[in-house]
């Protein structure tokens, strides 16, 4: 009686592995994982149940995780291609790229895009990626759909040979008695049209945000959190002076989050934000990574001055 029990569940184990073996490997994992250039393709219901439940952490996993540097530049800034061999000895492949885009500096005049130019096309021979970032104001969350596509399709489609991902950074929380309440719902409406906008012209799109507003956004009736935002990742600025203090933070986005981010940490002094120094740079980066979460410097002018081996 016990052999023909244990036959039973024998034949039960074949027909389930037989059955198993009918789902591929493109129905459960994303088509395409490399760093922010995510794209799943959604082949059956049960394919999607199965996709939502991946983590963002195994999203981000890839052969050379992202690990970023902002880099600011103002209208007499020297770009320096020694720079670039510099930033690869800390082991940085990707930048943030800022730039001005008025009063006839910056991305307006004609020699400092050129230098832009050569700039970039140099990180890029290099191995480098280079994202743009628009700079913004907190007002674009009040902005219309025609006026943001004014000011952000603008901006694409004069940098678009140069970048194929852009980064905004708006922060609505800065602006003195701003309400959560009121400026996330209004966040939320303007990550859905830049990204309509940069969907427009073949771009990705990322949205640059602290990690509490996670927490806030399902506080405030936004069940999803930071899923809720258009991007197609998210940039989190987690600045704080310990390593521990970095994974705290972000306890709950790396448990409920499924869009892919990159955690930034503050190397650089000032802002009236805390950041993080000696030892605790290199710990930070080294947790970090262990747990496959790219990471993002901020920024180059304080860390190019800092030895390289605390960015292992």
């Amino acid at each position: 009686m016990i052999s023909i029990f244990i036959i039973i569940i024998i034949i039960c184990g074949i027909i389930l592995l037989a059955r198993d073996s009918n789902i591929s490997h493109e129905d459960i994992y994303p088509t395409k994982i490399s760093g922010h250039n995510i794209k799943q393709e959604i082949l059956s219901n049960k394919t999607e149940e199965v996709a939502t439940t991946i983590k963002a952490a195994d999203l981000n996993k890839s052969k050379h995780p992202e690990e970023g540097i902002w880099l600011y530049t103002g209208c007499d800034t020297i770009l320096n291609r020694s720079d670039i061999s510099r930033m690869i000895s800390r082991n940085i492949n990707t930048i943030y790229f800022s730039a001005p885009n008025a009063n006839n500096c910056g991305w307006d005049n004609s020699s400092t895009f050129s230098k832009y130019v050569d700039f970039i096309s140099y990180a890029r021979s290099k191995g480098m990626s280079v994202f743009a970032e628009l700079r913004s104001d907190p007002n674009y969350i009040t902005k219309t759909y025609p006026e943001l596509k004014d000011i952000f399709g603008s901006f694409i489609n004069r940098t678009k040979n140069l970048f194929d991902t852009y980064m905004v950074d708006v922060e609505p929380q800065c602006v003195n008695g701003a309400d959560p309440k009121i400026y996330l719902p209004q966040y939320v409406n303007m990550s859905k049209a830049l990204r309509q906008i940069a969907d427009q012209y073949g771009v990705k799109y990322i949205d640059t945000v602290p990690p509490w507003y996670h927490a806030e956004m399902k506080k405030d009736g936004i069940k999803k959190g930071l899923d809720a935002l258009s991007s197609h990742s998210i940039n989190l600025m987690d600045y704080y002076n310990t390593s521990k203090e970095v994974l705290n933070n972000i306890s709950d986005v790396r448990s409920e989050v499924t869009k892919p981010y990159v955690v930034s940490i503050k190397i650089t002094r000032g802002l009236d934000a805390p950041q993080l120094e000696g030892q605790e740079i290199t710990k930070t980066i080294n947790t970090l990574k262990a747990i496959s979460i790219p990471v993002g410097l901020f920024e180059a002018e304080g860390v190019l001055k800092l030895p390289k081996e605390l960015f292992p």
